[in-house]
């Protein structure tokens, strides 16, 4: 049998509000159910405590471990990259024991003229001023790994 860790006395937010004091058994990094307390080899008393479910940063740039460690401290367990150096750190972000899930739009796409390709510096790949351009972009997203498109939209003027 799998050691579980079961957190007792301990409210769980439910999206609507908070249940009434419950055991929480937690098997192998997830939640199994809420139950009756059973012998395991830890238990944590919740007593005055809520269980929260893991937050969702949808606006992070990644750059290496202690990253997810700081995101880990903060109860963040989904990350949205939104603009990843390379499609290599992500895939080895994304087997870091204790990663829960993380999500990169493999770069994103900027509009021609605009600041990210002449002024900060984004690969010339990432400008799409046609349709064809669009098209190229979003195969190459995919081909790196991208779970999403990220589209920056500006006045150029205003951004200079």
């Amino acid at each position: 049998m799998t050691d579980a860790t079961l957190i007792s006395n301990v409210r769980v937010f439910t999206g609507s509000g908070r249940s009434e004091p419950c055991t929480v058994r937690i098997v192998d990094g997830v939640i199994a159910e809420t139950a009756a307390a059973e012998t395991s080899d830890n238990t944590i008393d919740g007593t005055g405590c809520t269980l929260l479910p893991g937050f969702i940063d949808s606006h992070v740039h990644l750059s290496g471990v202690v990253d997810l460690e700081t995101a880990a401290q903060w109860g963040v367990t989904t990350m949205l990259d939104m603009g990843a150096p390379s499609p290599e750190l992500t895939a080895n972000l994304r087997v870091v024991t204790g990663a829960r899930d993380i999500r990169s739009d493999s770069s994103g796409a900027s509009a021609a003229g605009g600041i990210q390709a002449t002024v900060l510096g984004f690969a010339l790949n990432s400008i799409v001023a046609s349709p064809d351009d669009a098209d190229g972009f979003v195969a190459q997203r995919a081909a790196n790994g991208g779970d999403y498109i990220k589209i920056i939209v500006e006045d150029p003027a205003v951004m200079r």
